[in-house]
């Protein structure tokens, strides 16, 4: 960790912060395991403002490594005071714009969550922990506030046109909620259409 010589500013302000934030809502859903999360909007809707309010801000600088994306972060006081942790590594599942920006996305949204000690995952009941497949999760039934009907059209879609016309069906304020389904079903569709 890099900081300067004197971080009295800073954590008497990143105190009063910590005592005024909540968690993050759980906006979006995991189509592996059908557990909910906090977008990386969410999350910093959650933080920034209240950080903000009490002359603190982040900034996350971002690198490209071989297999993924680094990202830094950086808390400043008004003051001048900073402190500077080390990147956390994410590894890209693609080699392409998507799998880094991805990365980059998921570095951001946990980085930001692990400074500010909110939380914005759901557990997961130990499924990580204990190797517990998505395959196995993903029969559970999804969170309630997702609506079983939309999820299915995803599932029942044969191309990208009919995956279309079910995103475009979705009224345009509860999407974000199913984009994570609906990567999933393109994902599938096109892997499909490459192996034809």
């Amino acid at each position: 960790m890099i900081r300067t010589d004197s971080v009295k500013e800073l954590a008497a302000a990143f105190s009063k912060a910590q005592g005024e934030m909540n968690n993050p809502m759980f906006d979006s859903i995991n189509p592996h395991f059908r557990s909910q999360y906090a977008s990386l909007a969410a999350v910093r809707n959650s933080v920034v403002p209240v950080l903000s309010k009490h002359g603190l801000s982040i900034m996350q600088p971002l690198t490209t490594t071989e297999s993924g994306v680094r990202c830094g972060v950086i808390l400043m006081h008004s003051s001048g005071e900073i402190m500077e942790f080390e990147p956390m590594e994410v590894p890209a599942t693609k080699m392409d714009a998507q799998g880094f920006v991805s990365a980059a996305t998921y570095a951001k949204r946990t980085t930001l969550q692990a400074i500010a000690c909110v939380v914005g995952d759901g557990d997961d009941d130990a499924n990580a922990a204990t190797g517990r497949t998505a395959g196995q999760a993903a029969t559970e039934k999804p969170p309630a506030n997702l609506d079983l009907a939309i999820l299915a059209t995803f599932d029942a879609a044969k191309d990208t046109e009919e995956l279309k016309a079910a995103w475009i069906a979705i009224p345009v304020g509860n999407r974000h909620a199913y984009t994570p389904a609906k990567d999933e079903a393109k994902a599938r569709i096109v892997s499909a259409e490459k192996a034809a």
